[in-house]
């Protein structure tokens, strides 16, 4: 089992050119567990700025596809330089598979089968062409790989259509480099093929070509090779299919013929189109084919096409159940509910933390509680987490009872989504549950409990039982109950949130208190690139999207980050221009934090430089030393080792940092302020350049074990980070093969240098 990012890979079931795909647990962003796929991207094609752009554009349309026949992508991102999606598990094959049975080959399938099947993708795709945005503009969204690999089937009956990978879309940023032709070329329509423009019609030009195949068992171009295959798919040479499976009718032929026209206004004008006459043709000659059939041949033929599901993964044992019931004795009397039939029956026992109120006997007659109004939003929001446990619906719960004044019960739900969140390492979204919260509560008075939140981190269930709940009432029975329905037998702790893991409890409740929260719609601009300000941002809900701007105007896509995540961060440290410019995809809420906040949160905390330090080292300098020829030759881990060994130090402007001709192995990262590269003695002595903040220095004497050949001394006060050359070396001792690598590059390096020295190029970075 490999832990990537906040998911754990548990089995490794297919690999491609390009990427890896996986069966996964995440802890989710939702709070709760989900078993999916994950779709892992090998890290040299992350590195690529073209590929990770038109990757994230994958994402971004793909996220936003929900349909029950295409494959819904949950997440996306990148961990440790390789840029993922995590995806919906579709139990089954791809048609690819299907295809390749024994049973199929040369007899293709079933007729009703094969209709069935197409009809189910042309419906998904019917809905990715009349895509909208998020204001009512179409979107004009083309798949351009619709082939058998594209096209799942599952166990249960199910057809979903799959990788977004290269579809066009309008607005899309990142496009096609003329004549460059994406798409797999035995599926691709004339128009496709030749390099022209295209737009849905060549999708259903696939569709055609894939139920073609299905029908024959064999390939539409099967034997060609070279410029005759290409010669066959630009004048769409397909013959009919019965010519090749005698026992299809001509009425099928002309179905499939039409859909694979050469000429694009031949053909069907849309997949809804073509969807309605293969139900047409379906409802007259094969009225009985469906799902229940399609599940029934491929649990047959299941063993031979070696599917594999969670099912056949061993998993860990039972957790703890979340909840302690009281015996029936201890029970305080229940309020009264006025609930309908949907949620009935609610929870009878409460969690034994949870003491009765002392009720005097003389009051034992008084009238009845008052009823809890069950609203038929509340009620959407409730059945909607019986079907997807999440803590955001536990949020929307909340601020649906707040909508009614009922303070009691929207911070019951706070209060449990804030336990649960920490419980799995989500302080962010717990710390926006601590401002839901103090809507309703004063700060004093719940300021203990935000103190605690911090430590519950990778508890068991039973560890944060006692803090779920402070007070009874239908509300926090009904929570109750849920959770005990829906918390999942075995765990997984995400990954955590920079920063908030290293504070302590108390910083953590007065950043909730006192930290500006901001609320931004989905496009809205967070940070400008180019922009001045020391202002950085924890995102708590929702998702950003980083790009920055060349110089001709394109745009390139930089990151994608969600909650849990921070941006703005160099600018935080060093005061330098916005790098990037970030946006709102979704509606996001964020934390607002400068250096003055902080600096006020953290005036009593006696290991605040240690925090600040640890965190700058996990954002900035991690991403300057991966950048670097010598430090990028590292694995993760091993780079990350060197990172911590990392000593801050801090010299007053005019202090020479390196002198020329000394023997010294410290290698040195700026922080803040500038230094100067001087060269020379005397009236021979000139300026080669000027460093600032994450600016990476000394290196390669340092590994070369040579004499400094410039002096660095500082402009201005500077802080720097220096690592001492011993520690690389001891690390390059126990790994013969790096420490060539390492070696051929800094030999490259001070040739470089030496060059530039003597005057043969522009003067460099010491």
């Amino acid at each position: 089992m490999e832990t990537f990012g906040r998911y754990q890979l548990l089995r490794r079931v297919a690999v491609g050119g390009m990427a890896e795909i996986f069966l996964a647990r995440s802890a989710g962003l939702d709070g709760f567990e989900k078993d999916l796929v994950i779709k892992r991207i090998r890290p040299d094609y992350s590195a690529d700025e073209k590929f990770s752009s038109m990757f994230i554009d994958e994402a971004k349309i793909s996220i936003s596809l929900t349909h029950q026949n295409i494959v819904q992508v949950f997440d996306f991102g990148q961990v440790d330089g390789a840029y993922y999606l995590a995806m919906e598990h579709v139990h089954g094959c791809d048609l690819d598979q299907l295809m390749d049975l024994g049973s199929v080959q040369g007899e293709g399938l079933e007729p009703g089968l094969a209709l069935f099947i197409m009809s189910e993708a042309t419906h998904g795709l019917d809905y990715a062409h009349n895509k909208k945005g998020r204001r009512g503009e179409p979107l004009h969204l083309v798949h351009r790989d619709i082939s058998p690999q594209n096209i799942m089937v599952s166990v249960d009956g199910g057809v979903k259509l799959t990788d977004f990978g290269i579809a066009k879309a309008k607005g899309r940023t990142s496009h096609t480099d003329p004549g460059i032709v994406l798409g797999k070329m035995a599926y691709m329509a004339p128009e496709h093929a030749t390099g022209k423009e295209v737009d849905q019609h060549a999708d259903i030009f696939a569709c055609g070509v894939v139920l073609w195949e299905l029908l024959v068992g064999d390939a539409a171009y099967a034997g060609e090779l070279g410029f005759e295959l290409y010669q066959r798919i630009r004048d769409a040479d397909i013959p009919p299919p019965s010519s090749r499976n005698q026992k299809l009718d001509p009425e099928l032929d002309a179905l499939v013929l039409r859909a694979v026209a050469a000429d694009p206004s031949q053909r069907y004008q849309s997949a809804r189109e073509l969807w309605e006459a293969i139900q047409d043709y379906r409802t007259r000659k094969h009225p009985r084919t469906g799902p229940y059939e399609l599940q029934a041949f491929i649990e047959a033929e299941r063993a031979s096409l070696g599917i594999v599901g969670f099912e056949d993964l061993d998993r860990p044992p039972e957790a703890t159940p979340v909840l302690i019931v009281e015996e029936p004795s201890s029970r305080p009397t229940p309020t009264a509910i006025s609930v309908p039939l949907v949620l009935a029956p609610l929870v009878a026992a409460r969690a034994a933390t949870v003491p009765a109120p002392a009720t005097p006997a003389a009051e034992s007659t008084a009238a009845p509680a008052p009823t809890f109004d069950w609203t038929p939003g509340l009620i959407d929001v409730i059945e909607a987490f019986r079907h997807a446990p999440s803590l955001w619906h536990l949020m929307k719960m909340g601020a649906l009872c707040a909508d009614l004044r009922e303070d009691q019960a929207a911070v019951a739900c706070y209060r449990v989504a804030a336990v649960k969140f920490a419980q799995r390492g989500l302080l962010a979204q717990a710390l926006l549950c601590c401002r839901r919260i103090l809507r309703h509560r004063p700060f004093e008075d719940v300021r203990p409990e935000m103190v605690r939140l911090p430590s519950f981190c990778g508890l068991p269930d039973a560890g944060v039982a006692p803090y779920l709940f402070a007070s009874h009432g239908p509300v926090e029975d009904l929570l109750a109950e849920l959770l005990a329905d829906a918390n999942p037998g075995h765990g997984v702790v995400g990954a955590g949130t920079p920063l908030l893991h290293h504070l302590r409890g108390e910083a953590f409740a007065d950043l909730a208190f006192m930290a500006p929260h901001r609320f931004f719609e989905p496009d809205e601009t967070i940070i400008v690139q180019g922009s001045a300000g020391r202002t950085m941002y924890l995102i708590a809900g929702g998702r950003v999207l980083v790009h920055a701007e060349k110089a001709n105007g394109e745009r390139a896509y930089l990151s994608s980050l969600t909650a849990g995540d921070f941006v703005g961060e160099n600018g935080f440290f060093t005061g330098a221009p916005r790098s990037a410019t970030v946006t709102a995809l979704y509606p996001v809420e964020a934390f607002e934090i400068d250096p003055e906040l902080f600096s006020r949160l953290m005036g009593q905390e006696s290991s605040a430089q240690a925090v600040l330090l640890k965190f700058y080292k996990e954002r900035i300098v991690d991403v300057v030393l991966a950048k670097s020829p010598v430090f990028g030759l590292l694995e993760n881990e091993d780079r990350r080792a060197l990172i911590d060994r990392f000593d801050l130090r801090a010299v007053e402007a005019g202090t020479t940092i390196i002198r020329e001709g000394e023997m010294s192995d410290q290698i040195y990262l700026i922080k803040d302020g500038s230094a100067e590269v001087w060269s020379g003695q005397g009236d021979g002595k000139r300026l080669l350049s000027t460093l600032g903040p994450g600016t990476l220095f000394g290196e390669v004497a340092a590994l070369r074990r040579i004499a400094r050949t410039a002096s660095v001394v500082a402009a201005s006060r500077v802080e720097a980070l220096s690592l001492e050359g011993a520690d690389f070396q001891a690390l390059l001792d126990a790994k013969p093969d790096l420490r060539r690598k390492v070696l051929d590059v800094v030999a490259t390096r001070v040739r470089e240098n030496l060059d530039k020295l003597v005057g043969l190029r522009p003067p460099p970075s010491a």
